[in-house]
């Protein structure tokens, strides 16, 4: 160990010995130096970097000498450059990667042509164009595509390749289509529901001079010890812990943790002169590892998760900030937040409006998918709890126009509702729950085996359907991306029961049937077992957007058959709307 220490020290040595050389620069005045907040490879994308970014004349394009493109916000005095980037980094101006250039290594200044710029998209359902959004709002969009696992980098708001690609396999994985504002919104809306639930928000270590960004409502301060402080949450396996570490010492965790036989893949790895930073992951589980110099500090921070938690180690690790960080959830005046209410809006607003006649074939109506009781006006449906305090989520058709609800035979009310996704959301006055469905924080892939439950021609048939089948396609009539169709039997008195997967977890909401009819008089053939569902996102989104608690589950493990008929038949309800004479 000790030749190796010998080695890397005089390596540290020669590079910092390097990095002290400065050159002249035909671009830069004698005393100052050049602020570079990124480099691309291509000039195309360095322009889209700027144009994405809102940087149109306040940043320059230089090639260097290696090829790639340089892009520079300013020129600065040099015996300042330090605080200035420090405090521009604070403020979210400049990426967390910024830094100051004698200009030596410029070779060519690049004039940008004439009307390059794009036109700006801010409609909700338009492709999704992060120009429009703001620094603050990049930062907290990069944050909640970190919290879903698809982002993996700082959060500094630069919108740049890794960025969009992260906006990408998160629209590609929930719609399987490419990204538009409104997915944006989305992934913000989930990130706002786990800030309200967990209690994100940054917290500053004063000395080691950085915030880290952790879920403050679920950790405990395990140990404390001048500068060394241990987090561990209560439930997840998760912990951070932060201390300021001598330069040996850094060098000796960072080689054992990269060379740890037990890693499963080969580690990743930064070593500069200022930061040394390893991640690697052992038997199921992720380790970060950060040592940045501040102030003459090695602040060092060390996450640790397992697998099912990447998504919160995603977003504590790269949410590091030199600094006090700005606040965690941004002003709500920019577009972000309007494209986020205007999303929440139509999960929520009534639309009474009626859709003109058409001979598009429809699903059933309201009243082919809720059992008509002997009483006239009366029907019945489907439902589940959600959560230990009895809330129960249905299908707004199963519950519209009734003068009373009843749940298992017992009072209920409505506590929110949505007729443009058909969602319904009511609360019954029983006991504390302990038999409830869990949401799966992922939707269904195409083909995956999936389970239904419900009361189907109730007073007929009497208790709990129970039925399987697999995901037929991910949208449905017309490519409505909201639904499901599904190959599971549904028949009148099913609408609102749950669609799980195989571990029991919540992937949709059982919606209505193709209506077999209108497709016999288009087509002159009988439709079979063409079913639909709400997608779970969905569902998640309305109970996030009006505030009503569920629970995601880390549940991995395949149910048998018996035992998912049981958790189904312990947490569906029966929904009885009754309509006064």
């Amino acid at each position: 160990m000790a030749w190796r220490i010998i080695c890397i020290s005089i390596a540290w040595l020669t590079i910092l010995a390097i990095n002290s050389t400065v050159a002249g620069s035909q671009f830069v005045a004698p005393g100052n130096c050049m602020v570079i907040v990124a480099s691309r490879q291509t000039l195309s994308e360095a322009n889209t970097w700027i144009l994405e970014r809102g940087w149109q004349g306040k940043a320059g394009i230089y090639l260097s000498r290696n090829g790639w493109y340089a892009i520079a916000a300013r020129e600065v005095d040099a015996s300042t450059a330090d605080v200035h980037i420090a405090s521009e980094k604070q403020r979210g101006r400049y990426p967390h990667d910024a830094f100051c250039s004698s200009g030596s290594g410029l070779i060519k200044q690049i004039v940008p042509p004439e009307g390059s710029e794009a036109p700006v998209v801010t409609e909700l359902w338009g492709d999704f164009d992060a120009r429009p959004l703001s620094f603050a709002e990049k930062r907290f969009l990069q944050a909640a595509l970190a919290y879903q696992g698809h982002y993996q980098g700082m959060i500094d708001g630069s919108w740049g390749s890794r960025s969009q690609g992260a906006l990408e396999g998160f629209t590609e994985q929930e719609f399987e289509r490419e990204p538009t504002n409104a997915d944006a919104a989305l992934a913000g809306l989930f990130l706002v529901a786990a800030a309200r639930e967990d209690g994100w928000d940054y917290q500053y270590f004063d000395a080691l001079g950085v915030s880290v960004a952790m879920p403050m409502g679920k950790m405990m301060l395990e140990k404390r010890n001048g500068s060394y402080a241990n987090w561990q949450h209560k439930t997840k396996n998760l912990s951070v812990i932060v201390d300021d570490l001598s330069f040996s010492d850094i060098i000796l965790l960072h080689m054992d943790q990269a060379t740890d036989p037990r890693n499963s893949e080969a580690p990743y790895t930064v070593r500069t002169s200022k930061l040394w930073v390893t991640s690697s992951k052992v038997r199921g589980a992720t380790f970060y590892q950060r040592s940045e110099l501040v102030g003459g500090t090695w602040a060092t921070i060390f996450i640790g998760a397992g697998t099912e938690n990447f998504g919160e180690l995603a977003l504590i690790s790269g949410s590091i900030t030199v600094g006090r960080a700005p606040r965690f959830l941004p002003s709500t005046d920019g577009l972000l937040f309007a494209n986020m209410r205007s999303l929440a809006e139509e999960f929520k607003e009534d639309d009474t409006s009626e859709a003109p006649e058409t001979a598009t074939p429809r699903l059933g109506s309201n009243s082919d998918q809720r059992q008509t009781d002997e009483a006239e006006g009366d029907s019945t449906g489907s439902g589940f709890y959600i959560n230990e305090h009895g809330n129960v989520l249905t299908n707004f058709h199963v519950v519209e126009g009734c003068d009373a609800i009843q749940v298992n035979g017992s009072p209920a009310r409505r506590i929110a509702e949505s007729s443009t996704f058909d969602l319904a959301a009511l609360s019954t006055s029983g006991r504390p729950l302990p038999a409830f469905l869990r949401f799966a924080a992922r939707d269904a892939r195409l083909n995956a085996d999936i389970t239904i439950s419900g009361f189907p021609y109730h007073g007929f048939l009497g208790g709990l359907n129970v039925s399987r089948g697999s995901i037929s396609a991910l949208s449905g009539i017309k490519g409505d991306e909201t639904t499901l169709q599904v190959s599971a039997p549904v028949q009148p008195g099913n609408s609102g029961g749950p669609m799980v997967d195989l571990q029991g977890n919540v992937v949709g909401i059982v919606v209505a049937k193709l209506d077999a009819i209108a497709i016999a008089n288009l087509t002159g053939d009988i439709a079979q077992n063409v079913n639909f569902a709400i997608r779970g996102s969905i569902a998640k989104a309305f109970l996030d957007s009006n505030g009503i608690d569920y629970k995601l589950s880390d549940q991995a493990e395949v149910l048998n058959p018996e035992n998912l008929a049981k958790a189904l038949q312990e947490a569906t309800v029966l929904v009885e709307c009754i309509v006064a004479e």
